[in-house]
C-alpha cells in the first residue's frame, strides 16, 4: 500500500491515542484502532478501503464481539472517514486517512465511478 503519508511521527500517535482515551475508548480496543488506521492491508480493496464484505473478517482477526462493536469503535474514534449509501443510510466501507486524503473522492464498486486513491 502507498500511503499518503510515508511516515508518522511517534508524537504524532501519542496525540491520537490520547484523542481517543478523552472519547472514552477502551485501553483493550485502542490497539485494534491503530492497526486499522495504519493499514491492515489484508483487509482491504484495490482502493485501500475497508469494504463491508470485509468487516466480518476484521472483527474476527482483531477479536471485537461484534460486528457492530467494531464500527462504533470505528465511529467513536472519529478518525476515519466513511462511505455511505445515502439511498439505504449504510455504511459501505471506511478508510484511513493516512492512506487518501481529505479531497478524495472514493466509491466502492457498486457506484461505477472511479475512484481516487493512494
Amino acid at each position: 500500500m502507498k500511503a499518503l503519508k510515508t511516515t508518522i511521527s511517534i508524537t504524532e500517535l501519542q496525540k491520537t491515542i490520547k484523542i481517543w482515551r478523552s472519547r472514552k475508548i477502551t485501553d483493550s480496543t485502542i490497539p485494534k484502532l491503530l492497526d486499522l488506521y495504519l493499514g491492515m492491508i489484508a483487509y482491504m480493496n484495490d482502493k485501500h478501503i475497508y469494504p463491508v464484505e470485509n468487516f466480518y473478517d476484521i472483527k474476527m482477526s482483531l477479536r471485537f464481539s461484534t460486528t457492530q462493536s467494531l464500527i462504533e469503535a470505528v465511529k467513536t474514534s472519529q478518525s476515519f472517514k466513511f462511505i455511505v449509501d445515502e439511498n439505504q443510510k449504510q455504511i459501505k466501507a471506511f478508510y484511513s486517512p493516512l492512506c487518501h486524503d481529505e479531497n478524495s473522492k472514493l466509491e466502492t464498486k457498486e457506484d461505477n465511478k472511479t475512484p481516487q486513491s493512494c
